[in-house]
């Protein structure tokens, strides 16, 4: 009895020693900005779009690293992008919670270049939860329109250079992906039925 209390004591241990560690890990990852570089090569990017940049942000959840995010504002200002690429959770959804840090990024992102924006969930849940978010989701969207932000809700938009093109998509997913503690696959006919069929020359 006694060996089994003990192994039920080391393995609550073990368990509360992991938890401490992911939240640790979670917390850092929330408060540190970090840039890693990517060179896309494709014969299917037309020619005139070589060197183009894109600066992709995701998760900020609301943040601030310091005043006005300025830190992670320069970082992609020293990156020089053609465009910027929102990819979702740039707010948090939580009843009541004030989104102006992020509104505010947005907006002084839109003064640097061009900002294509999808969906994560966390957008998603102020509009399908009016229940539970009131106005917040009708706030959101008012409060961070600008002529250079485009919202791609399972549409697409294509960018022009020099007579030729590229087309960016943003995937709205069903909420059923967002399933906590499994993973629900996607079948691969979701993206057609989502987005439409990609043409062939695009």
């Amino acid at each position: 009895e006694g060996s089994m209390d003990n192994g039920i004591k080391a393995a609550a241990a073990a368990g509360a020693a992991a938890a401490a560690a992911v939240t640790a890990r979670i917390i850092y990852e929330s408060r540190t900005i970090k840039t890693e570089y990517y060179e896309i090569c494709s014969d299917k990017i037309p020619g005139r779009f070589d060197g183009f940049r894109i600066a992709m942000i995701a998760d900020l959840h609301n943040h601030l690293f310091d005043e006005g995010n300025e830190t992670l504002l320069e970082e992609i200002r020293s990156c020089s992008p053609d465009i910027a690429v929102l990819a979702g959770d740039i707010c948090n959804a939580f009843p009541g919670v004030d989104q102006a840090p992020a509104v505010d990024f947005i907006k002084a992102l839109c003064r640097q270049c061009e900002v294509y924006m999808g969906n994560g969930n966390h957008e998603q849940r102020l509009t399908l939860y009016p229940e539970e978010y009131g106005d917040m989701g009708e706030r959101w969207y008012r409060d961070i329109a600008d002529p250079k932000l485009h919202i791609l809700r399972n549409q697409h938009a294509d960018i022009a250079r020099d007579g030729e093109s590229i087309r960016i998509y943003g995937l709205e997913m069903d909420r059923v992906f967002y399933t906590r503690y499994r993973q629900v696959p996607m079948p691969e006919r979701y993206l057609n039925m989502a987005l439409g069929k990609k043409p062939e020359d695009v």
